[in-house]
């Protein structure tokens, strides 16, 4: 008869007083000018602060659809937020962050893990350099 054995898996938690932080999520739009040519102003509206567990992650590289790589930097862990995607930013102690990843942890509905990479500011003028 064959022996069994039990294969343990990392359980993510995240406790609700870990949510020590907080941090501002941005909506982000590009606008487009009705009959002229594409503008890619990006536009931040809908401000939320929300609470969160900020930790800052080293060695994680992620690639995207088109292989650009991004290096993570940190992870914020966030209460669920439905319909929740990585087309926002988020403002944490003055820095500014893409979300590359977003993971509903243990698909339970109660807690998001935002992978991100620091961006810097958010003027136009730092971003067109």
């Amino acid at each position: 008869m064959a022996k069994c054995f039990k294969i343990y898996r990392k359980i993510k938690r995240v406790c609700i007083g870990s949510l020590n932080k907080t941090i501002i999520i941005h909506t982000r739009s590009i606008a487009n000018k009705l009959g002229q040519y594409i503008d890619f102003t990006e536009t931040f509206s809908d401000p939320v602060t929300v609470s969160a567990m900020v930790e800052t992650v080293s060695g994680i590289t992620v690639f995207d659809e088109v292989n650009q790589e991004h290096v993570v930097s940190h992870n914020f862990y966030i209460r669920y937020i439905a319909n929740f995607t990585s087309e926002k930013w988020i403002e944490y102690d003055g820095r500014y962050f893409n979300i590359l990843n977003v993971d509903k942890l243990n698909e339970d509905n109660r807690f998001l893990k935002l992978m991100c990479e620091e961006r810097g500011v958010k003027t136009i003028a730092a971003n067109t350099l």
